[in-house]
């Protein structure tokens, strides 16, 4: 692999990592939810993705410099502790879910039906 093509990767597998960190910033309320703009919390979306970070890591064994090692596992003890903290600051494990809008149901209006007599031409 030439150097131009080893750093075009270099650059992408960071983009890759930092993606999924941002991600879960926005899932431990650290930045706002870019699609909502309010801050939420997420701790099973975390969870995954501290465990997908750590497949990755195992699976890119012996593959990776320096500095991808560095990032990929400072990356992941970031999120590990921002888990920790959520839990020990009292965010809820489960993620609450909306309570179901009553749905109303429509109005059917049928109308009356015109009765023809001789009288009406």
């Amino acid at each position: 692999m030439s150097e131009k093509e080893s750093g075009k990767h270099k650059i992408a597998f960071s983009e890759y990592v930092a993606m999924y960190g941002a991600m879960c910033m926005s899932h431990l309320g650290q930045i706002p939810n870019p699609a909502t703009g309010k801050i939420e919390y997420n701790l099973p979306a975390v969870q995954d993705t501290i465990s997908l970070l750590e497949m990755l890591r195992d699976k890119t064994e012996g593959n990776l410099d320096d500095d991808e090692k560095k990032i990929l596992n400072d990356t992941i003890y970031g999120l590990q502790m921002g888990y920790v903290n959520a839990v020990k600051a009292g965010v809820p494990k489960e993620v609450p879910q909306p309570e179901e809008e009553k749905k109303q149901e429509p109005e059917i209006v049928t109308p009356k039906p015109k009765i023809y007599t001789p009288y009406d031409h």
